[in-house]
């Protein structure tokens, strides 16, 4: 068992009350146990939980330390390039594969300065087993360890010198793994639209259509697909997570945002647009209504048109392009941008949300925007060592309780404890504090 988020505490411990409290904790997709702390020391499991996508719902009735845990997952490492007149620079950042919650805070992570702003992205994204550390190194050099079971994710490596300008080499634990930053522009289309001649007319089911509307520049694609929807209904935004750990099994990274307050969405939706490589609208009723709050679905299909971003439509409605109520200027643009000769994938009643990832990737992977896992890779240069393979997942381990070692959450010397303009955490009674 390894943690799925940091270790809480719950303070003054042993303090009891009338009525039993629901306590929400934001996790890590997987999670599947919980553990409360006993007077004695000991650790309990709590039996009745609500797990979630990316949390969990328990009730307690007196104050203690909770520790959340879940079976072994793979992890994947991204690589980061930071090129300066003053310093040449490289960072690795490690996060389970296929969950929400460790993109969101790696997209935080993103906009601090003292850990990934200004960073560039690598385009390949290497899968490796779950372990309680992991090593880093270079041409037999150590460069770092870092220490997993004791922290929650995503981890960041310190800052080590780069090999080149677009590409770093880094053994992983037995596995040597090449990063590089590629600026590959799609096929020309084959019409005026999109990618593919005809036109989807299925009905009710994932079609195997899809279109860019239109080429990008090499300066455009950046480190992401970003997933524009409205969220007007909680049926739309469990298809869309659906979709989104979808495509993160088959090694696509995405951006979803899901804040809550208006400024945090804003600022939010600006990042994932700017860093956006393509963009998927899911064009369900309301779709590109302009309600005024300036960073809605107009905006974002608004900006994509502008930038040139790829766009794939999916149908998730019979009316098509989507005619949002009371949104005149909102309907002008649909007929405008999602045109006839552009081409989409159609899952009107949304019940295949898995099928619609997989022709999501397909499209990408034909605009050369993404490479399919198990592809071939680019051939190694002469003289360079055969790459290892990456170590194999060990078996899931049982046990009663918690490891031994605290789950003590960690992070970088001299990072904040949050990023700065972090969203907040919904709101716990009693009080909640992290052991950070």
């Amino acid at each position: 068992m390894v943690p799925m988020a940091p270790v809480l505490k719950l303070t003054p411990e042993g303090v009891t009350f009338p009525a039993p409290i629901i306590l929400r904790i934001p996790t890590c997709t997987g999670a599947n146990k919980v553990f409360r702390s006993k007077d004695d020391g000991a650790w309990e499991e709590i039996r009745e939980v609500k797990f979630a996508e990316d949390s969990c719902e328990v009730q307690l009735s007196h104050f203690c330390q909770v520790a959340i845990t879940g079976d072994a997952r793979p992890l994947k490492a991204l690589g980061f390039i930071k090129a300066t007149s003053s310093s040449s620079t490289v960072k690795l950042a490690l996060l389970h594969v296929g969950c929400n919650r460790c993109n969101d805070e790696l997209a935080w992570y993103l906009q601090d300065a003292q850990l990934l702003q200004g960073y560039q992205q690598c385009s390949e994204i290497e899968v490796i087993g779950q372990n309680d550390a992991v090593i880093l190194s270079h041409s037999g050099t150590c460069l770092q360890e870092l220490q997993l079971r004791s922290r929650s994710l995503p981890a960041i490596s310190s800052e080590f010198a780069r090999q080149s300008d677009a590409a770093f080499q880094v053994d992983i634990n037995d596995g040597q793994r090449d990063f590089k930053v590629t600026y590959t522009a799609p096929p020309a289309p084959t019409n005026a639209g999109g990618y593919a001649a005809s036109q989807s007319t299925a009905s009710g089911s994932a079609s195997a259509q899809v279109a860019s509307s239109s080429n990008p520049s090499p300066q455009s694609i950046q480190q992401h697909v970003m997933l524009s929807g409205r969220f007007n209904r909680d049926d739309i935004k469990d298809y869309m997570r659906i979709v989104r750990r979808r495509l993160e099994e088959l090694q696509v990274t995405t951006f979803m945002v899901e804040a809550g307050g208006g400024g945090e969405f804003g600022s939010l939706t600006l990042m994932g647009l700017g860093r956006a490589k393509a963009m998927v609208a899911f064009c369900t009723e309301e779709y590109g209504a302009l309600t005024g709050v300036g960073y809605e679905t107009f905006r974002e299909l608004e900006f994509a048109h502008q930038q040139n971003l790829p766009l794939i439509p999916v149908r998730n409605h019979r009316v098509y392009p989507p005619q949002p109520s009371d949104s005149e200027m909102g309907r002008y643009q649909n007929r405008f941008i999602l045109k006839p000769t552009l081409v989409y994938i159609a899952d009107e009643e949304m019940q295949k949300p898995r099928e619609v990832a997989d022709q999501i990737a397909q499209a990408l992977t034909t605009m050369g925007l993404h490479t399919p896992p198990g592809a071939p890779r680019a051939p190694r240069a002469p003289g360079a060592p055969a790459r290892k393979a990456p170590p194999a997942l060990p078996p899931a381990v049982s046990q009663a309780a918690p490891p031994a070692v605290p789950l003590v959450p960690h992070r970088p010397p001299g990072a904040p404890t949050r990023p700065s303009g972090r969203r907040p955490r919904p709101p716990v009674q009693p009080s909640l504090e992290s052991m950070d």
